[in-house]
């Protein structure tokens, strides 16, 4: 109260209280006119009290009777254990989806020694342990009180994954003692977004893709998918897909041919497991303008088991740029593997080294084929 209210000299408060239904009342005297709090230990665990508040100074007590409040003492931990926790056999488990069942818990006071607020459910990953579980809280409504089952349904759980779970009850401040532990594997789901998708090279009729797998695989990869668009005047031509499909999850990059030069296009990216492809990842590009120059006729010496020397005579231009690229023979064609570039003055050279054995090459231009040793490859020798 303020001191304008006080009225008098030695202003106090009177502190009155009792369990709901005694007769008698314990009183406590706090002499602080600032004081706003005051708390007392009973032995009583969420147990209903009557309480007043009286001020008085030396003169005597305030005129106006004091009201008294109903309050609960402090809370514990709930003593009820929740049954037959387990998965809803009438719902299926998804990639980030489960649904449990349990049945409901007496909700009385003496079981719950507190306010009951509903379960507490947690999950962790089997490999983890439990020291790295998530909490869901599960409210429960009063309408909801006597139903004799508790249903919920668990998202953005990790797909692919073997998880154990358990439930317990919780009131305002506590959480009781947990069900049994229950096991489940969520099944495959899409991947999320390849990482770092970026133009690597580009030339005039070409752009050279590189990424990373998605952080989430959510299941094993079993490759991704290409498409890309046209776009002028910022309108979006149709998405083309390219095929084959890439389906080796270790192919980080691929190559598109054919383009227009001097032309704007978006090429998107999308990780694929047994579930489906996830959502795409994009990057445009503008590709270069002029005519590509003839491609060089390449010469094979030095032939060995895991390498392959080649040379060149350069095209006599200022700033032009050579780059071997090699695959097996017969593969996809943009699935080729980057060596090196090189950037001669007058004169070309290059050393393919493979950790495989070589036998076949080709140039993609010409089509030269060059006999070597037992692994079937093919190479691609380009300048822009």
């Amino acid at each position: 109260m303020s001191r304008l209210q006080h009225n008098g000299p030695g202003f106090q408060y009177a502190i009155f209280w009792r369990r709901k239904g005694s007769t008698y009342w314990n009183e406590n005297i706090v002499q602080h006119q600032m004081e706003k709090i005051w708390e007392v230990n009973v032995n009583d665990t969420y147990t209903l009290y009557e309480i007043k508040v009286k001020a008085m100074n030396q003169i005597g007590e305030s005129r106006q009777p004091a009201f008294v409040y109903l309050g609960y003492s402090g809370e514990g931990e709930p003593s009820v254990i929740p049954k037959d926790f387990r998965l809803d056999p009438t719902k299926p488990v998804e990639a980030h989806k489960a649904h449990f069942i349990w049945e409901a818990v007496d909700t009385s006071e003496d079981k719950i020694r507190g306010e009951f607020m509903g379960y507490k459910l947690r999950y962790w990953k089997s490999s983890e342990g439990r020291h790295k579980w998530k909490e869901v809280d599960i409210l429960i409504t009063k309408e909801d009180h006597y139903r004799p089952d508790v249903r919920a349904a668990i998202d953005g759980l990790p797909a692919h994954t073997a998880l154990r779970a358990q439930v317990s009850v919780m009131n305002t401040h506590y959480t009781g003692p947990a069900s049994q532990v229950i096991d489940l594997l969520t099944p495959e789901g899409v991947p999320s977004p390849v990482r770092d998708l970026r133009i690597d090279k580009h030339g005039t009729t070409y752009a050279l893709l590189k990424w990373l797998p998605p952080e989430e695989p959510n299941g094993k990869l079993l490759g991704y998918d290409i498409g890309y668009q046209q776009i002028t005047d910022a309108k979006q031509g149709p998405v083309k897909a390219l095929r084959p499909q890439i389906n080796n999850p270790d192919s980080l990059g691929a190559r598109i041919t054919g383009l227009e030069s001097n032309h704007d296009y978006r090429f998107y990216v999308w990780a694929r497991t047994q579930a489906g492809r996830g959502d795409p990842e994009y990057t445009d590009v503008t590709t270069k303008e002029g005519t590509p120059p003839e491609a060089p006729r390449p010469k094979f010496t030095t032939v060995d088991q895991t390498s392959v020397n080649i040379t060149w005579t350069p095209y006599r231009l200022i700033d032009v740029d050579y780059e071997t690229e090699y695959r097996p023979a017969g593969g996809d064609a943009h699935l080729y593997q980057q060596d090196e570039a090189y950037s001669p003055p007058l004169s070309g050279a290059s050393s393919l080294q493979s950790s495989s054995f070589l036998s076949t090459f080709s140039v993609r231009t010409c089509y030269l084929l060059i006999q070597t040793l037992p692994a079937l490859l093919t190479l691609l020798h380009f300048f822009h």
